[in-house]
Parts: C-alpha cells; sequence; structure tokens
C-alpha cells in the first residue's frame, strides 16, 4: 500500500470522481448577476469556472494544490481563445490569500476583503449527519479512468466533543489484467458546521444570508437536507 498526499493523489481521477453539472446553472445565475469578476476558491481542476466562462463570465480561481492547477490549466489551454481569456488561475491558501480565530472564520473574513461592495457569497456545505456509523468500510463509488477501473472506499469517524470528522479514502485502480494498485489516502480531518452556527459565522464575518437551499434547484433548506448552500451578501 501506498500513501501519498491526499490532494495529489485526487487531482488526476478528480474530474471523473466529481463528474457533477446540475449545480452550474445555479452558480451562473448568481454569477450573470454580478457586475464584476467571480472569485472561485477552490477551483480544482475548473469543473465550475470553465463553464461559467463559456458563458462570457471572467472567474479568477484560487486553489492549494499545484496538480489540479495544471489540469485545469491544460483544460483552458483546449478552449477557444474568448474562454481563456476569462479565466485566471492563481495557487492560493483561501484562508490566507492576497493577489487562524478558526479556519472557517478565517476564510470567510478573507473572502470578504476582496467581495466588492454588496458582492455575493455562495458557498455549499454539508449538513452534518451524527447518526452514520463510523469505522465502517464503505464502498463509494465505482468509475473507469482511461483503462483502468478505478473503486474508492471510505470510512469516517466523528470527533464530537471537536465537532470534526475524519474520512479515510482508499482507492484501488484494477488494470485491464486483473491487477490491482491500492492507495490508501490520508485521513482528511474536516471540521463540520451546523445550520444556525453558519449563520453565525457569516454574520460575525460581515454578511447578510439572503437564503439557504437545499439543492441546486433553490428548494428551501429543510433539517434532514444533505446539503447547506448559502447565498449571503457582503454587508
Amino acid at each position: 500500500m501506498v500513501e501519498v498526499d491526499i490532494y495529489d493523489a485526487e487531482a488526476p481521477f478528480y474530474d471523473a470522481l466529481h463528474d457533477v453539472t446540475e449545480d452550474i446553472p445555479l452558480y451562473l445565475e448568481y454569477a450573470k448577476a454580478t457586475s464584476g469578476l467571480v472569485l472561485e476558491c477552490g477551483v480544482g481542476t475548473g469543473r465550475i469556472a470553465i463553464p461559467l466562462a463559456r458563458q462570457g463570465i471572467t472567474v479568477l480561481g484560487i486553489d492549494a494544490n499545484e496538480k489540479m492547477l495544471k489540469i485545469a490549466r491544460e483544460k483552458i489551454a483546449k478552449e477557444t481563445r474568448e474562454v481563456q481569456k476569462r479565466v485566471k488561475l492563481a495557487k492560493a491558501d483561501m484562508r490566507n490569500f492576497r493577489l487562524k480565530v478558526e479556519d472557517q472564520e478565517s476564510t470567510l473574513r478573507t473572502i470578504h476583503k476582496h467581495l466588492l461592495p454588496k458582492g455575493i457569497l455562495m458557498i455549499s456545505v454539508f449538513n452534518p449527519d451524527l447518526t452514520r456509523p463510523q469505522n465502517v468500510v464503505r464502498l463509494e463509488t465505482v468509475k473507469q479512468v482511461k483503462d483502468q477501473l478505478l473503486m474508492r472506499f471510505y470510512t469516517q469517524s466523528f470527533d464530537f466533543p471537536n465537532q470534526t470528522t475524519s474520512v479515510q479514502h482508499i482507492d484501488d485502480l484494477v488494470k485491464p489484467d486483473g491487477s490491482v494498485r491500492r492507495v490508501v489516502l490520508p485521513p482528511l480531518k474536516i471540521r463540520y458546521v451546523f445550520y444556525d452556527e453558519m449563520r453565525h459565522l457569516l454574520t460575525r464575518t460581515g454578511y447578510e444570508v439572503e437564503g439557504v437551499f437545499r439543492d441546486e434547484k433553490k428548494s428551501p433548506f429543510q433539517s434532514g437536507s444533505r446539503l447547506m448552500i448559502f447565498v449571503a451578501r457582503k454587508s
């Protein structure tokens, strides 16, 4: 088994693992309503930035992982010159970028500084489900990636007093000859946030919450929703 950096390992398979497009119209709707450029924190391989640029939106995307940015640049290079001109990428940490209270608050304050007056922040986070079984290995997804079959497993545990979850991903890469290479990614530790806490964080860091949705169709948030999509305006 090989242990590697989680984002370096994720980069080659990111587009296959996260081939979601349903949320792009929602981001496009708000992007078109802005008068300035769009700042995407955690741009990754350009899943959202490139479709926005195709629709005439200028996007500045930042990410802390160089391998993710390299793939994004390669994808952008295949677009038309007009689209290429609309996407700018930079390597930066969203917590303290310039062109630690907690990292969550630091991130929100840093973004606030870079927004235009009355600028809009959209942030999508998972709604914590603390009833999920812990320390059980589950098959998360199976994807075909070029000539390999990627089988992703994961296990999860909670640290309730500190309000964090630790997720361990295990990737089995099955080649055409049947041989398997297993990659064990380092645990990803995330501090989860509840609905009321997220609203308070946004208010405390200078935003006014305008809406909270549970999906890309702008359905109102409910307590059992999987996602919390906050739309907040710089106040």
